[in-house]
């Protein structure tokens, strides 16, 4: 056994190896992230804006429009953000709180906007608010307990709408912003039939040829909103290519319910428009529709085309969308079963078909149950 003087080596006398420790890796992940990191404010806008339509983005700034307008008057002045800039940068979303929301909904409904048109907004909002929330699904501008309150502000129900509607016509304010309307304008069968033989060229002083080509148009526009019930941005998304006149057939997507593409057949009508509207049109490939600087027709520019056609027959409030409830409405009058009826409305659930079967007045045709 060694003593405590045998245990005890000098310092001196030990060997010290000391070995270095290569770094095998370099920083450049760590650059790498911090950059990427530094990007995603502003790759998160331009990806997103990638997935939308171009009648999507261009609705979505005018809602910011909207709710820029409504922050300039409630701060009474002038404001340091624009629509453009909510529209591309996540930093002018800094400072975004949910009673913002809940001032632009009573600012909106004091203005005169429809329920639906506030619901469509808030939804744009909201969307934006997504995309600059917490990290990692955001960029962080806006912190979770923000984000969360935010996302709980909505408009009101169908109900309240109703009762909104009603108080604005007591109150003599019965103005309705917004391209959707509170009440459905019915149509009458002999009044669909002469919308399809009605065009806007009637109006126009200019000549023979460009009168006849507007005739084609406006038959055409109505044979798809009336006999194919499509919907207004799928009459303007149509491309020339899409129409098939040796199979009969119309090419279409259904974006609202996210249907790939299907193809109908056209009816009797709107097949001999097409037929002479592409005689005359002079291009074979491109937008089907053609607005008045040459570029593809926008929603609103359809919405005012069908209103005023509406209008030469007696109609005062039409719109596409009251054309695609008489698609519905006459297809169950006329025997439909409602299982084709969603399809060839291109419907995603069921719950909405029936209302109109139910309304059509054949809800419970075809049940059978025990009888004495």
């Amino acid at each position: 056994m060694m003593d405590d003087e045998q245990a005890m080596i000098p310092v001196e006398a030990v060997e010290v190896t000391i070995v270095e420790v290569s770094q095998k890796y370099g920083d450049d992940l760590a650059l790498a992230s911090r950059a990427a990191e530094q990007a995603l404010p502003q790759d998160v806008f331009t990806e997103y804006h990638k997935t939308l339509a171009p009648n999507t983005k261009r609705r979505q700034l005018e809602d910011l429009r909207s709710f820029c307008t409504y922050l300039e008057e409630a701060k009474q002045g002038t404001l340091d953000r624009t629509p453009e800039n909510l529209f591309t940068d996540p930093e002018a979303w800094k400072g975004m709180h949910y009673s913002l929301l809940r001032g632009y909904i009573r600012w909106a409904l004091n203005k005169g906007f429809s329920i639906g048109s506030i619901g469509v907004r808030l939804s744009t909002f909201r969307q934006y608010c997504k995309l600059v929330g917490p990290k990692p699904e955001g960029v962080g501008v806006l912190d979770e307990d923000t984000l969360t309150a935010i996302l709980t502000v909505k408009a009101s129900n169908g109900k309240k709408a109703r009762n909104i509607d009603e108080q604005r016509e007591e109150q003599n304010t019965p103005t309705r912003i917004g391209t959707k309307k509170a009440r459905v304008t019915d149509v009458a069968t002999i009044q669909a039939l002469r919308l399809k033989k009605t065009s806007t060229a009637s109006l126009k002083s200019n000549t023979t040829d460009y009168r006849a080509f507007i005739e084609a148009r406006d038959a055409l526009m109505m044979g798809f909103l009336i006999e194919n019930a499509m919907r207004c941005g799928e009459v303007v998304a149509l491309n020339i290519e899409d129409i098939n006149l040796v199979e009969n057939k119309v090419r279409l997507v259904r974006r609202k319910t996210d249907t790939e593409e299907e193809k109908q057949y056209m009816k009797n009508h709107t097949r001999m428009a097409a037929e002479r509207y592409l005689t005359l049109l002079g291009r074979s490939s491109g937008p089907l529709f053609l607005g008045r600087h040459q570029e593809r027709m926008t929603e609103r520019a359809v919405h005012h085309r069908v209103r005023t056609i509406g209008k030469l027959i007696g109609i005062d409030t039409l719109s596409p969308h009251d054309l695609r409830h008489f698609w519905a409405y006459d297809a169950f009058r006329n025997g439909t079963p409602i299982d084709k009826v969603k399809k060839g409305g291109g419907w995603k659930s069921t719950a909405m078909v029936l209302r109109y079967a139910e309304r059509a007045g054949v809800a419970n045709e075809g049940v059978k149950i025990t009888e004495e």
